[in-house]
Formats: C-alpha cells, structure tokens, sequence
C-alpha cells in the first residue's frame, strides 16, 4: 500500500502503491514521548519528532512509516493520536481517495 520515496532538496516521502480510501488507516506505529525536546533539536532527528496537540512540552520519536510524513498545504492523510495501555499510537488516516 505504501513505499518511501525520495524528492530532492526535501527527502524521504510516502507514496501509494495501491488505491486508498478516504477514511482508510493507512499505517499505524507506536511513538514514544521524550521530554527533553531541545536535545532532539541538536541531532538529525529533529526532522522527524513530532509535537502532539495540546502537549507543546513534550514531542514524541513515532516509529514505522508514519515518521517519514511530509509537510503538504495539501495532505492526503491527517495524523491520529490515540492511546492504550501500552501507550501512544500515531494512525495515518486519508482524508481524500487517494489513486
């Protein structure tokens, strides 16, 4: 469904490889929290933490495919946080069909 490509001058991306849903979960990985941020912000993967809503002292390293998504005006997925017993999961769901 997915693969990771790459866009020069911007890097890793996600692409479809098959038709998805609106609606459809495209990936789902755990994403740990890590509260001292400004460490983050000194090594190469300050690109790839995210911030959750609401939560503006603390950013989570998301594991699997969800950690490689873009930056668009124009996203086809939007990013879920959920959370269980284990902990906090970030879901990719479509926002539009995407072909």
């Amino acid at each position: 469904m997915l693969s990771v490509g790459r866009i020069p001058e911007k890097g890793r991306i996600l692409v479809a490889t098959a038709f998805i849903r609106k609606g459809q979960v495209i990936a789902r990985a755990p994403a740990v929290p890590f509260r001292d941020r400004w460490l983050i912000d000194k090594t190469s993967v300050f690109p790839y933490y995210f911030v959750r809503p609401g939560e503006d002292s603390c950013c989570y390293l998301v594991f699997g495919l969800p950690s490689l998504v873009s930056h668009s005006d124009e996203p086809s997925a939007r990013v879920v946080w959920t959370d269980d017993s284990v902990g906090a999961w970030v879901k990719l769901v479509a926002v539009r069909d995407i072909p």
